[in-house]
C-alpha cells in the first residue's frame, strides 16, 4: 500500500461512523489530521482550517478548506483569503477540480473572513453516486457592529449554488440587525429541493452571529 494510502485508509471505527452517516443522507468521508495534510503534497496558500478526504462512485478526493490573511504596511489585517478547494486523485497525485474562492480587502477598515469549518457537509442527497459538497463562511468588511456577509456553497462537480445574506445580530431591547438570505433561482426549481432544504439546514446552524436578547 503506497504512503497516499496509508494517510487516507478509514480507521474502523471511521468506517462504522461514515456507514451511519450515509444512511442520513451523507456520503462516506473522514477529516485528515493537520499533521497528515501536508504529506498528501498537495500545494496550497495559507493556513490549512480542514482536510476531508472523499469517497464515492468517481473515486477518491481530498477537499481542503484554507484561510490567508495578510497584513498590510501599516501591521493591520486589511486583506483575507478563503479557499474551498476539491481535488480528484491522479495517480500517485492530486488534481484540483474545482475552487471557490472568496475574502475581503478592507483598507483601514476592520475585516474578518473565516470558514464555518464544522459545517462542512459531504452528501449525496441526489442519490448518483457523486458527492456534494457544501461548505459555508462570513466575511466582514467595515466598522462597528454590523452584520457579517453569510454564505453557504454547495459545489457537486461544475453545478454550484449559494444561498446569500447576512448574519443576524439581536441585543435586547433592540430590534434584530440582518438575518435575511436569498438562494440562487436555480434552488427553486423542484428538482434542486433536496438541496435548497439541506443548505436552509446549514444556513440555520451559520448565521446567528450575536444574540444578546
Amino acid at each position: 500500500m503506497n504512503k497516499l494510502a496509508n494517510i487516507l485508509t478509514y480507521p474502523a471505527c471511521c468506517l462504522l461512523l461514515a456507514c451511519q452517516a450515509s444512511q442520513a443522507g451523507d456520503l462516506a468521508s473522514a477529516t485528515i489530521p493537520a499533521a497528515e495534510v501536508a504529506r498528501l503534497q498537495i500545494e496550497s496558500s495559507g493556513k490549512v482550517v480542514l482536510g476531508k478526504k472523499v469517497t464515492d462512485s468517481l473515486g477518491e478526493h481530498v477537499l481542503l478548506l484554507t484561510e490567508k490573511p495578510v497584513a498590510s504596511a501599516n501591521g493591520r489585517i486589511e486583506h483575507i483569503e478563503l479557499v474551498a478547494t476539491y481535488y480528484d486523485q491522479a495517480g500517485s497525485k492530486w488534481a484540483p477540480a474545482w475552487t471557490v474562492k472568496d475574502g475581503v480587502d478592507c483598507p483601514e477598515l476592520d475585516s474578518a473572513a473565516s470558514f464555518f469549518a464544522g459545517a462542512t457537509t459531504i452528501t449525496d442527497l441526489d442519490k448518483d453516486g457523486k458527492a456534494e459538497v457544501t461548505v459555508a463562511y462570513k466575511t466582514f468588511c467595515g466598522g462597528g457592529i454590523d452584520p457579517s456577509i453569510v454564505k453557504v456553497i454547495l459545489r457537486q462537480g461544475k453545478q454550484k449554488f449559494a444561498i446569500r445574506g447576512e448574519s443576524l445580530i439581536k441585543f435586547k431591547g433592540q430590534e434584530p440587525m440582518g438575518g435575511t438570505n436569498k438562494p440562487d433561482k436555480a434552488l427553486l426549481d423542484a428538482d434542486k429541493a433536496v438541496f435548497k432544504r439541506h443548505m436552509d439546514k446549514v444556513w440555520q446552524q451559520v448565521y446567528v452571529e450575536r444574540n444578546d436578547g
